[in-house]
């Protein structure tokens, strides 16, 4: 009888051991993912900003421009470092995708202002878009309106503004999406904390959202200069 009480209490132990277990993980794999999400988007922003501020003076233009910006995401490491022999640029390329939109005003010939883009990185999929794809390359109405030529006055309000897009593929580095679905502590199973896949795919019609298969997070930011 003593036995088999020891015994009860040793399993009941066990199994009050694996549910802190496994609540300790989460929180620390929350901590692990959460900080180094923290971490890539403040890249992407500063990269944002920087590009838009060097592009809006000139300062940097084309090609010139998108190496300088590969070049300064360390610690994401948009361009392989030279030091670094084992990256492989092609898996680095699929990892980033960096959009930088001229967008000059209107003329006396054609008052719309006209929307040119540059791009580096071969990240693709839902939610990578480039600025020929946004409503006025990606401003605010009343900035488009502020490049529309004006037969009143021969001019414009202003000549000229620059979109920067940035995107970046962040990959989980704990298994933390796959521990939150597990019941009964966190989830049915259904629930989802990543937002991106990872191969491109895009749903075009009823019932492909349903081979969408999500897989790391997708991390953007915008600047106008």
């Amino acid at each position: 009888m003593v036995r088999h009480h020891l015994r009860s209490q040793q399993g009941m132990a066990t199994v009050e051991f694996a549910g802190v277990a496994l609540i300790i993980m989460a929180l620390a794999f929350g901590i692990v993912e959460f900080g180094s999400l923290i971490q890539a988007q403040a890249v992407v922003t500063n990269v944002t900003r920087e590009g838009g501020s060097l592009a809006s003076r000139d300062l940097k233009t084309g090609s010139d421009l998108l190496a300088l910006l590969e070049a300064s995401t360390w610690p994401l490491n948009f361009a392989c470092p030279p030091e670094d022999a084992s990256c492989v640029p092609s898996e680095q390329q699929a990892k980033f995708k960096i959009y930088v939109a001229k967008v000059d005003a209107g003329t006396s010939a054609n008052p719309e202002p006209t929307c040119t883009v540059q791009s580096s990185g071969a990240l693709s999929g839902i939610g990578v878009t480039s600025p020929l794809q946004d409503p006025n390359c990606g401003l605010t109405d009343t900035l488009w309106d502020l490049l529309r030529y004006d037969a009143a006055f021969g001019t414009s309000p202003l000549s000229q503004l620059t979109v920067v897009k940035v995107y970046y593929r962040h990959d989980p580095l704990t298994p933390l999406a796959e521990l939150l679905k597990l019941p009964p502590y966190f989830g049915d199973g259904s629930v989802r904390l990543l937002n991106f896949d990872s191969s491109g795919f895009v749903p075009t019609g009823p019932g492909d959202e349903n081979l969408v298969h999500y897989d790391s997070f997708l991390i953007g930011s915008k600047a106008v200069f």
